[in-house]
């Protein structure tokens, strides 16, 4: 079947950039600007201030400059277009600040009960009110954010900006053991091919989204000699 950006694509697209901290212009996801005029027809392709850009049925300008950031910040082709290709790794993003944020407030002592019912499949909590690791940056992965924010005293906005992201996908390391070998002592490398091929696999890792910008950096100095 081939990927359309229907109306429903757009507003999953949306919402999972807005979370992801990529902003939707000055008027918001949800047209809030409106009101103090900030309503621009000419990038949101429409006439009508009352119509939220969450739910515009076009590729409006905010949404592609959000693509065209996150494309930038993870060193992809940088056009603002939306293919079924972009459209899955900024899923996987949210996949992956969702699986993160699971590990970290479950292994969490201040976690609230009511959160942690929902993620661990605990209490009375009903099927359709369990965590899903999704890919969509809906209402539960919002209140999940703040209560990793109000655990870690940090602003609670629900918004998993590129800092956030990053501790917490630290966080998770520590906690499950994968990818310690970054953070000690580098590893020693003999000769130059084995070198070049490592900084080549970080460099792909980097392009696929795997690793945020200071990870890559981090890596790339402890590589190279």
């Amino acid at each position: 079947m081939a990927f359309t950006l229907t109306q429903d694509v757009l507003m999953h697209l949306r919402d999972n950039l807005d979370g992801l901290g990529y902003a939707m212009g000055p008027r918001g996801l949800f047209g809030i600007g409106n009101e103090n005029g900030v309503f621009d027809a000419s990038a949101v392709g429409s006439t009508s201030s009352a119509t939220p850009v969450r739910n515009s049925t076009t590729l409006d300008a905010y949404t592609r400059s959000a693509v065209l950031q996150f494309q930038r910040d993870r060193i992809l082709p940088a056009t603002g277009e939306v293919g079924e290709d972009i459209y899955n790794k900024i899923d996987d993003q949210v996949r992956d600040v969702q699986n993160n944020l699971k590990i970290v407030l479950l292994a969490d002592s201040q976690t609230s009960k009511s959160i942690l019912g929902e993620m661990d499949g605990s209490g009375s909590v009903p099927a359709d009110k369990k965590f899903r690791i999704s890919g969509y940056y809906g209402n539960q992965t919002f209140r999940l954010v703040k209560e990793y924010q109000r655990v870690r005293r940090l602003p609670i906005t629900g918004i998993v900006t590129t800092a956030i992201a990053r501790q917490l996908k630290d966080e998770a390391r520590k906690l499950t053991g994968a990818g310690t070998s970054g953070t000690g002592t580098p590893p020693v490398v003999s000769d130059a091919a084995a070198r070049l091929q490592k900084l080549s696999q970080i460099k792909l890792r980097y392009q696929k989204g795997e690793i945020l910008s200071d990870d890559f950096v981090r890596e790339m100095i402890q590589t190279i000699p």
